[in-house]
Order: C-alpha cells, then sequence, then structure tokens
C-alpha cells in the first residue's frame, strides 16, 4: 500500500501476482482503482465484490486446511462481505492467467474462481 500511495495521481502501473497474492492485489485495487490500469492474476485468487473474499479458500476446505493458515484476526476481514465494491475494485480491468502445472492452484480451482469472479480477459 506504500508503494500505491508513492504513485503520483496522474501515473497508472500494471500489477502483477501470483497465487494467495490475489487478494492483496484486490485490496490495492479497491483502494487506488484509479492508479491501476490493469491487474494480471497469474493462477491467482482473485476475488469479487458480491462476496467475501474468504469464499475462495472455503470452497474446497480441504485445499484451505492444508495450503493456508489464518489467524483469526485476518480471517474475520477476509469474511467482510463489503471489504470490496463494484464502484472502486469492480472498475480495474482484469485479467487472468491460467497455469496448467501450477501445484498449489489447481486448474479445476482456478476455473472456478474465474466462473465466480469473471475477468476482462
Amino acid at each position: 500500500m506504500d508503494l500505491m500511495r508513492s504513485i503520483d495521481d496522474d501515473k497508472k502501473v500494471i500489477i502483477v501476482v501470483h497465487s494467495f497474492g490475489g487478494i492483496a492485489i484486490s485490496l490495492a485495487m479497491e483502494k487506488f482503482p484509479d492508479k491501476i490500469s490493469v491487474a494480471i492474476y497469474v493462477s491467482a485468487y482473485m476475488p469479487n465484490w458480491s462476496s467475501p473474499p474468504i469464499t475462495l479458500l472455503l470452497e474446497d476446505l480441504e485445499l484451505a486446511k492444508m495450503l493456508v493458515k489464518l489467524d483469526s484476526l485476518f480471517g474475520d476481514d477476509l469474511a467482510k462481505e463489503s471489504l470490496f465494491t463494484q464502484e472502486r475494485f469492480g472498475r480495474v480491468k482484469r485479467v487472468f492467467v491460467t497455469c496448467e502445472e501450477d501445484e498449489l492452484i489447481k486448474m479445476d480451482f482456478q476455473k472456478w474462481i474465474i466462473s465466480k469472479s469473471p475477468p476482462h480477459q
């Protein structure tokens, strides 16, 4: 967030992220939508504005247990429905890059993420 704050208001950046970094990039999109030209999710968690981000982690509970250890404060934050808005997060162009051989986020789960939060590309 400090980096995003440091970017001049008349500049735009392209952000690329992988895996759980999708949550962080989404928070930056919500806070600084006018500073981001496009957000590229490479086999990453891509939330939407209509459901809490934690649903991405809990859809496949066994996967979540193996891959993610949330402390209660962070888990509570991700359970908030109002974390992302269509007016801010939703105005940033999103691209999702699938990775067939990703060992962390399997292809079926990537397709599920895309279906729940369709990107522009």
